[in-house]
């Protein structure tokens, strides 16, 4: 037992017992008043029943004086159970016997750890010895001499039963059932006086439990055992050895032979894992409908959030993903019960891997849920801020930058597009022939659903970062806005009259100035010579005309350095928007009323009434003045628009980027990039990617309309392709370009104009013009003669008339942007339609016979031209693929379709 040195000892270190005990052996315990604090119950008096005494205190003072005279009285009243107890007894010498007593009988540590309730175990395993399989049968001695220690052990039995009966009949407590007789003085000795009040004991029976809240509690319990054993004489119980030893022969005895017990053990195991892959079996048998059904469910809800989503319903979409999320987790909830461990072990056994595909089907679903909930709240977000309210005010309507809400959006989508990688990762290990082919649609729909779910991650995330590089997140952006009016055509989309200028600071819109475009070429002080098709309508090349070239990323460069020219500065970008974007835009907002100019604007006359005010009612000084006036409050009713009607805007800008309405040149590389991967760039393409043995084409038709008015807007356009794929690899082609004037009786004038056009056909480099016919012969003169007078040329523009050809009367051949390009006029007058065919061939490899692949492009601005495409088979030729909406009509392949995006046609041949 723990020894512990707050007990009283002498000088020479040992114990002074006469100090622990200072009462005399023939106190009685029984009828003194004990002065105690009341006491928690010991671990002893939990554990082991102890009699039931009723135990009644009342709280008395008592000094100590009447104390001492009380126990001298009480100790001439004790008396032994033996003979020697009935003779005084000297305290300290029957301590000391007692002491000497314990030290000379041998210490068994796990008996003495087995009293305090503990437990010895080895630190290693010994490896269990091999026993012989088969045991050898027995002689006949052998079984004898069993029988005869089977007698001698059912002796020794009786024997220690008789021991046990006398031994209850004494007065003695073991070890275990402690005798807590005399507590309070040791009690006393060894604690500081209580403070609480003392209390009495009326009961002359009652014991009195000590705590064991304490080491030195502990040690207590201990030595009032050892101080009891001195009135009562212990019978011999046997040792912890000796118990063992009987055990040990037991177990002998009845022991079972090591091939049978490995049998029983092998048998049972086999049984409860039967038992348990029942259990899961028909646990997901039954479980399996209901794991369907929300499945099916969730997948509803997946398609209702898409479809808020697409109409801007972010708190209701969030809603979907939700309840998404909430049907999944019960399908979740039964799988658990067959347990997650089971399945990662078991889950490829037959039949539990059909439990365990679903299982991955559910988490597949829950990351998606997670993914959509998080991304429609952080899209909620971004609508309920209004930037536009930016313009008067520095801060959104929550405190934060515009540019803060994108950077947060950012973030939730790179947390969305995380987890729903896991669910694309989880449904491609899905096998799906283990699951039933009635719940197939299931896996199939939430399959379909990822690659979507992906695209539309992926692209939100590229025009989050476009979004936060385009409006800045610290210092100031400015940006030149085109309005390209498309009724009188240029390369880019429109002759662009009207400009604006737009500043984002700290990632807000902060301010949108519109003007007049000749106002700012007035300040331009260089004479640049103009192109050679505009000389005979202005003198000199300004940011009006400086979109000539077909390339937006080429015009844009040329329109920022006119804006330096004229005083502008330096600038971020150049944007280009066409009126049909706005008329669109109109009929969503709603009528702007202009009293001052006497007219209300709407989808219908927005453009008429803007061009009739501008040609003939403004002041001549200010003509575009209205469009100034107009700016604020088509803002205004921007910044009003509730979600439905912001879900009809993004509509029509999506709409109006894929139609090339809306064209984007950055001097940002990264900006420029996404701005060309998203349809805004307005480029030039490059010839189609083809296989082995297909041809590549390409083709482009470009109106720039040049002292024509607006009557582009009263003309149609048709165009008629002829193609032939030759032997040597060669292309024949034979373009139709058709226009019909339908102005002539409009109520306005500029509808009623000639069309006077220079049309420029883009081909693949290298192209051949044959021949041509109807274009319109002109003898146009520059209005200044160039030599000498001071103007100067601009490098890039001369770089391409320098290597204009003329291989037919009016036509003029030369080369830009990578392509060949033939131009001339074609000049229209009101009620006429007026045709011009070319031919021309296109070189191409030898054995190139294997198809053809062509990519139309459309000129920024125009409306849905009509065209018609003829692709004649090489003889002994067939068709193994073809593109779509393509149809054969005896050798011949026809599309017969319109312009209103880019076309590109495929054709597979062998």
């Amino acid at each position: 037992m723990a020894m512990f040195d707050v007990r009283p000892v002498k000088e020479r270190g040992v114990l002074d017992f006469e100090r622990i005990l200072r009462v005399k052996p023939e106190i009685n315990l029984r009828k003194r008043p004990i002065i105690s604090a009341p006491v928690k119950p010991t671990l002893v008096e939990y554990l082991v029943p102890q009699p039931q005494i009723p135990i009644v205190r009342k709280e008395t003072p008592v000094a100590r004086d009447e104390t001492k005279k009380i126990e001298r009285q009480e100790a001439q009243e004790i008396k032994g159970p033996t003979k020697e107890a009935s003779k005084p007894i000297d305290p300290k010498n029957s301590i000391l016997r007692e002491f000497e007593k314990i030290f000379a009988e041998p210490l068994d540590p796990v008996v003495e750890l087995a009293v305090a309730g503990a437990k010895i175990y080895p630190f290693k395993k010994q490896k269990p010895k091999l026993r012989q399989l088969i045991r050898p049968k027995k002689s006949e001695k052998l079984k004898e001499e069993e029988k005869d220690e089977l007698k001698e052990k059912e002796e020794k039995k009786k024997e220690l039963l008789q021991g046990e009966e006398e031994t209850a009949k004494l007065p003695f407590i073991s070890p275990p059932l402690l005798n807590l007789r005399g507590v309070e003085e040791l009690e006393n000795f060894w604690m500081a006086p209580k403070v609480s009040t003392p209390v009495v004991t009326e009961t002359a029976e009652a014991l009195i439990p000590i705590s064991l809240a304490s080491p030195v509690s502990k040690e207590i319990d201990f030595w009032l055992t050892r101080l009891s054993s001195l009135e009562q004489t212990a019978p011999h119980q046997p040792s912890i050895k000796e118990v063992k030893a009987e055990v040990i022969k037991s177990k002998k005895t009845l022991s079972i032979s090591w091939p049978g017990r490995k049998f029983f053990i092998y048998l049972g195991f086999f049984a409860l894992l039967a038992l348990f892959l029942w259990w899961a079996v028909q646990g997901g048998i039954s479980a399996r409908e209901n794991i369907i059904q929300n499945g099916t469910n969730a997948v509803a809800n997946f398609e209702e959030a898409k479809h808020q989503l697409e109409n801007l319903e972010f708190s209701n979409a969030a809603n979907s993903f939700a309840l998404a999320y909430d049907d999944l987790n019960k399908a979740s909830g039964t799988l658990n019960e067959l347990g997650a461990s089971f399945l990662s072990i078991f889950g490829n056994l037959p039949g539990l891997s059909k439990v365990k595909a679903v299982n991955d089907l559910v988490k597949a679903g829950q990351n998606m849920s997670k993914a959509g909930e998080s991304l429609a709240l952080a899209l909620g977000n971004i609508y309920n801020s209004n930037p536009l309210s930016s313009l008067n005010n520095p801060q959104t309507g929550n405190g934060k930058s515009f540019s803060k809400l994108l950077s947060d959006f950012k973030t939730v989508l790179v947390f969305a597009e995380r987890n729903i990688n896991k669910a694309n990762n989880l449904l491609a290990d899905i096998d799906e022939s283990i699951i039933p082919e009635d719940k197939r649609p299931l896996l199939i729909d939430l399959r379909g659903k990822v690659p979507q779910f992906q695209q539309y991650i992926g692209q939100a995330i590229d025009y989050s970062d476009f979004l936060l590089k385009f409006i800045g997140t610290s210092g100031r952006k400015t940006y030149l806005v085109l309005l390209q009016n498309n009724t009188e055509l240029r390369p880019t989309g429109g002759f662009p009259g009207t400009y604006a200028i737009i500043n984002f600071e700290d990632g807000n819109l902060t301010k949108v100035f519109v003007d007049d475009i000749y106002q700012i070429d007035s300040n331009l002080k260089e004479n640049i010579i103009p192109p050679i098709p505009m000389q005979h309508i202005t003198p000199n090349w300004g940011m009006r005309d400086a979109n000539w070239f077909a390339d937006f990323p080429t015009s844009a460069k040329k329109v920022q350095e006119f804006y330096r020219k004229d005083g502008g500065g330096d600038i971020d970008g150049v944007l280009a928007i066409t009126p049909d974007v706005i008329a669109e835009i109109f009929k969503i907002i709603g009528p702007i009323n202009m009293p001052e100019y006497g007219m209300t604007l709407n989808a219908d006359n927005f453009l008429i009434e803007i061009q009739n005010e501008v040609e003939y009612e403004a002041d001549r000084a200010r003509p575009k003045k209205i469009l100034t006036d107009l700016q604020p409050k088509f803002f205004e009713k921007l910044s009003q628009q509730d979600k439905d009607g912001w879900a009809r805007i993004f509509k029509v800008i999506t709409k109006a980027v894929e139609e090339k309405h809306i064209l984007a040149y950055f001097n940002n590389p990264t900006l420029q990039e996404t701005a060309i991967k998203n349809g805004l760039g307005g480029e030039i393409k490059s010839l189609p990617s083809v296989n082995s043995g297909q041809v590549g084409d390409y083709l482009q038709v470009v109106f720039a309309n040049v002292k024509g008015s607006k009557t582009d807007f009263v003309t149609d356009n048709f165009f008629d392709l002829k193609v032939s794929l030759l032997g040597d690899g060669s292309v024949e082609h034979e373009l139709k370009i058709s226009r019909v004037h339908n102005g002539g009786d409009r109520p306005y004038g500029f509808y009623n104009k000639d069309n006077s056009a220079y049309i420029k056909v883009y081909v693949p480099q290298g192209s051949v013009l044959e021949g041509i016919a109807g274009q319109t012969m002109t003898n146009f003169k520059p209005l200044v003669d160039y030599n000498g007078t001071g103007f100067k040329k601009d490098p890039d523009l001369s770089r391409i008339e320098s290597s204009v050809s003329h291989p037919v009367a009016g036509v003029d051949e030369f080369e830009e942007s990578g392509k060949t390009v033939f131009g001339f006029w074609l000049i229209v007058k009101p009620k006429q339609t007026k045709s011009v065919v070319l031919k021309y061939h296109t070189p191409g490899a030898e054995e190139a016979d294997k198809g053809y692949a062509l990519y139309w492009q459309k000129q920024s601005g125009t409306g849905s031209d009509h065209i018609n495409f003829s692709f004649k088979l090489p003889e002994g030729k067939k068709v193994i693929s073809q593109g779509s909406g393509l149809q054969l009509l005896g050798n011949n392949l026809i599309l017969d379709s319109d312009l209103s995006i880019d076309r590109a046609i495929d054709i597979k041949l062998e």
